[in-house]
């Protein structure tokens, strides 16, 4: 990014769920045709955080386990990234989302990384 780019909002990035260019008031979710929810950074598109998460998974619109995985994924890679203490969050995400879900379509994904998590933490 250049200096001149803090001055064109349309230019930012968000890692987010949403379609490119939708706003959280529009909220329209980017799903791939198997219907998994995509995550990626795009332009001009608005920040999925925790209050508007809950409004999605309250509507419907998200589902609580897509939630999980993606915030359990986020402390994985905080691990990854030198902070330790991520690992433990990571795995016990992991685990309530086993735990509430555990016929999920992410079961496997989820007991993989939470075993991932445990073993970085040398358990």
């Amino acid at each position: 990014a250049d200096p001149e780019d803090l001055a064109r909002p349309e230019q930012y990035e968000a890692f987010t769920c949403l379609q490119e260019g939708t706003t959280l008031e529009q909220a329209r979710l980017d799903r791939g045709a198997d219907g998994a929810l995509r995550y990626g950074w795009k332009k001009n598109t608005a920040a999925v955080g925790p209050e508007a998460q809950a409004k999605l998974i309250r509507a419907g619109r998200l589902k609580r386990e897509e939630a999980l995985l993606q915030l359990a994924t986020a402390q994985y890679a905080q691990g990854m990234a030198g902070q330790a203490e991520a690992y433990r969050r990571a795995a016990k995400t992991f685990g309530e989302l086993l735990a509430a879900f555990p016929q999920s379509k992410y079961a496997d994904e989820a007991l993989f990384s939470q075993a991932e998590a445990l073993y970085a933490q040398g358990e």
